[in-house]
């Protein structure tokens, strides 16, 4: 039965797609797009010659599979681009946030392109400072565009903090991103898409929805454009945060310990991690008595990256046992286990608590592709030891062992 709802899921498919071409005008439509240069992955490409990517431009793209619009894209720099927008000059914008004063000047669209979000970034891993302990940035230099959007909402944010920082302030035309580099100023205020993946984001401050923008002259662009939008989200209502986590995921991931779990380590010598004698790919100890799999990839990379001003020891503890281990685990005896099944009823009753981290590395060995890898192929052979009883009963109960 299933194998049949796969098929005409297929089929459907199919038809929808082949419709959705025969809906297109027959002469396509040239949209004028005003395309940023140097956003990074918000949109890559600064000329004909240079390949295109990033949210924006597939955004852009995906419009145009519902439009069958043709673009021609003017390059400049955003205070341009939104001159031009006012002025007719190009037909549509995106990234723009909504403003009662905007709202008279251009059209914007039914449905929000996505949300920007402002953080403070460091890019020098000896500053100490805590996200949580503003007593800590006290003589802190901090680098503001002072004509960005998000300047006021700063402003507001760091009074009501209290913070005692000093301030460098310049104009988006600023090479504010080299100045950031040459240590000019501690932290940057910046919008995550345009955030280069090597910083590290110390704390939000707020956060802003911005749109598809039409120039005033050019109502039928914004009316086929809502059209398009909404049989995009009909389709599919996460479009737009499926499409931030592909280019943005790793613009607003810390990579730096909380408070917390700085103190946790300035109480403990040692990190002791339970795993399984001959378990690969997650753990198994070499011919020469040496810790290898993916634990130890993983510990290594944690020790390497946010390890290195402490004194805090890795070490490793195999087991036979699964529940001796985490017996071990209750007691205080190891501070992590891997690998385990993620399901929070069961680290409730374990007195546990599973990380989000590790299984999102572990995506690739995903019980549920596994079960449907099975549903698709009814004849199967799989091989395991006696640490997977508990994976085996709950996953695949209905398989013949």
């Amino acid at each position: 039965m299933t194998k049949y709802i796969k098929q005409a899921k297929k089929i459907s498919f199919l038809i929808s797609f082949l419709l959705l071409f025969s809906f297109f005008p027959v002469f396509a439509k040239t949209v004028r797009v005003g395309y940023y240069k140097d956003s990074g992955n918000f949109m890559s490409g600064n000329s004909e010659a240079d390949p295109k990517g990033g949210y924006s431009y597939e955004y852009m793209q995906t419009i145009a599979s519902y439009t069958g619009w043709s673009y021609e894209y003017v390059y400049a720099e955003w205070d341009e681009l939104y001159e031009m927008l006012l002025n007719g000059d190009i037909d549509i914008l995106s990234d723009i946030s909504y403003t009662e004063e905007r709202k008279n000047l251009i059209l914007y669209s039914d449905y929000v392109m996505g949300q920007e979000s402002y953080y403070l970034y460091t890019n020098n891993p000896d500053l100490q400072i805590s996200s949580g302990d503003y007593s800590t940035w006290k003589g802190i230099k901090i680098g503001v565009k002072k004509d960005g959007f998000y300047y006021d909402l700063f402003m507001d944010w760091q009074k009501d903090k209290e913070l005692e920082c000093e301030y460098v302030k310049f104009s988006n035309s600023a090479p504010y991103t080299q100045m950031f580099n040459d240590h000019e100023f501690d932290m940057l205020l910046e919008i995550d898409m345009v955030a280069d993946p090597s910083w590290n984001p110390v704390v939000k401050v707020g956060s802003s929805d911005f749109y598809l923008a039409v120039t005033k002259s050019r109502p039928d662009i914004l009316e086929e454009l809502n059209y398009a939008l909404a049989d995009i989200f009909a389709m599919n209502p996460y479009y737009n945060n499926n499409l931030w986590l592909k280019y943005f995921s790793e613009a607003t991931v810390t990579k730096s310990l909380s408070p917390r779990e700085s103190l946790w380590l300035d109480n403990h010598s040692q990190i002791i991690i339970g795993c399984h004698y001959n378990d690969l790919p997650f753990s198994a100890i070499s011919d020469g008595n040496v810790a290898e799999g993916f634990v130890v990839e993983l510990m290594d990379y944690f020790s390497n990256n946010l390890l290195k001003n402490s004194n805090c020891e890795i070490m490793y503890a195999f087991y036979d046992d699964s529940q001796k281990m985490l017996d071990d685990l209750k007691t205080g005896n190891l501070s992590a286990v891997v690998p385990v099944v993620r399901n929070l009823n069961l680290a409730e009753k374990n007195d546990c608590d599973p990380s989000d981290i590790t299984s999102e590395m572990l995506d690739k060995y995903d019980y549920d592709y596994l079960v449907s890898e099975f549903e698709e192929n009814e004849d199967c052979n799989v091989a395991f030891n006696d640490t997977w009883d508990e994976i085996i009963v709950k996953y695949l109960e209905d398989f013949e062992e």
